[in-house]
C-alpha cells in the first residue's frame, strides 16, 4: 500500500474529527519515512478501543504541543485516561507554561566545574569499599 492510501485509511477512522487529520498530516510530515511504522501503531492502537473525548483531549494535547508521533498520541491518551480514573487534577498546562517560560528565557544554567581530581578522589574511595 502506498503512504498516500495509508494516511487516507487513518483519516477515515475519525471522520468527523479535523484534530485528527492535522495529527495525521504533521505526522507524514515528520516521519514520511516511517510511516508504514506510525501507521501500523496508529491502527493497533485504534483497534484496541478508546473513549472518543479522552482521545480528543489526547489529540488536542498533541498538537498544542507539537507532538505528532502515534507513540506521543498512545502516551497522551493514557495521561488524560489516567487523570479520569484516579480523579487527579491535570498539571500538564502548568508544567508547560513552565517549561516555555525557561525556554523563552535562553539562560544558560550555572554548574559548578570541579577538577578531575574530585571523581577521581571519589573513584577511588568507592574501589576501596568495594
Amino acid at each position: 500500500m502506498k503512504a498516500s492510501d495509508l494516511k487516507k485509511e487513518l483519516k477515515s477512522k475519525l471522520k468527523d474529527n479535523e484534530q485528527w487529520e492535522d495529527l495525521i498530516e504533521g505526522n507524514y510530515s515528520r516521519f514520511s519515512r516511517y510511516f508504514r511504522d506510525q501507521h501500523h501503531v496508529f491502527s493497533k492502537f485504534l483497534d484496541n478501543g478508546y473513549e472518543s473525548e479522552l482521545l480528543k483531549s489526547a489529540i488536542q494535547f498533541c498538537i498544542d504541543s507539537g507532538k505528532y508521533s502515534a507513540n506521543d498520541l498512545a502516551e497522551a491518551y493514557q495521561y488524560f485516561k489516567g487523570i479520569e480514573e484516579y480523579q487527579q487534577p491535570d498539571i500538564l498546562p502548568v508544567l508547560l507554561s513552565g517549561v516555555r517560560k525557561i525556554k523563552s528565557e535562553s539562560r544558560n544554567p550555572k554548574v559548578e566545574k570541579r577538577k578531575m581530581s574530585y571523581y577521581t578522589s571519589l573513584v577511588s574511595l568507592l574501589g576501596g569499599a568495594l
